[in-house]
C-alpha cells in the first residue's frame, strides 16, 4: 500500500482523504525534500496524530535539520517508545554528532539492534568504534555481524575500509 504512494504526485496525494496517515506522511516527506518545512511539519503532525510512528520520527528529523535539537530529541524519544527503529539511530546520531556523547550514542544503537533487529544500528556502532574509539577490530566485528544478517552496506564498508 505505501509503495503506491511513492508513485503518486503531490497533487494526487493531497486529493486523498485526510485520514490516510501513510499518504499524509508521504506528503510530509516530499515537501521536506523540497525544503518546504512548514507544510511538511503540518503533514507530519496530522499523520502522527493518526498514529503513524514514522511521522513522529520524521518530526524529529525536521526539528533536527532545523537545529532544534531539544525538540528533535523529544520526538525521537516518542518514536522510540513506539519501537520505531529509525528513531533509535536518529537519536544516537544526535548524541554522536551534536552532543559528542559517544557512550550514549552506542547505548542507543545497541538498544535499537536488540529491540528491533535493525542492522543499520550495527553499522553505526562499527563507525563509532572506528572513528571515535580507534578500534578497527571491534568495528570489523560489528560490520561482519551486520553482513551475516544480510546487510549489504556492511559488506561494502568492509571491502572499502578494512581490506
Amino acid at each position: 500500500m505505501i509503495k503506491k504512494y511513492k508513485q503518486m504526485t503531490i497533487d494526487a496525494l493531497e486529493s486523498l482523504s485526510l485520514t490516510d496517515k501513510e499518504a499524509l506522511n508521504e506528503l510530509g516527506e516530499r515537501l521536506f525534500y523540497k525544503k518546504e518545512y512548514q507544510k511538511s511539519l503540518e503533514y507530519f503532525k496530522k499523520s502522527a496524530i493518526l498514529g503513524n510512528d514514522m511521522a513522529i520520527n520524521n518530526l524529529g528529523v525536521l526539528y533536527d535539520r532545523n537545529k532544534n535539537y531539544k525538540k528533535a530529541g523529544e520526538y525521537y524519544l516518542m518514536a522510540i517508545n513506539k519501537k520505531c527503529s529509525f528513531a533509535y539511530n536518529n537519536l544516537g546520531n544526535l548524541y554522536e554528532d551534536i552532543y559528542q556523547d559517544y557512550e550514549k550514542a552506542k547505548e542507543l544503537y545497541s538498544k535499537c539492534f536488540k529491540e528491533t533487529e535493525n542492522t543499520e544500528a550495527l553499522i553505526c556502532i562499527a563507525k563509532l568504534y572506528s572513528n571515535y574509539y580507534s578500534d578497527d577490530e571491534k568495528a570489523k566485528k560489528y560490520l561482519e555481524k551486520a553482513m551475516k544478517l544480510g546487510n549489504v552496506e556492511a559488506r561494502h564498508i568492509l571491502e572499502r575500509h578494512f581490506k
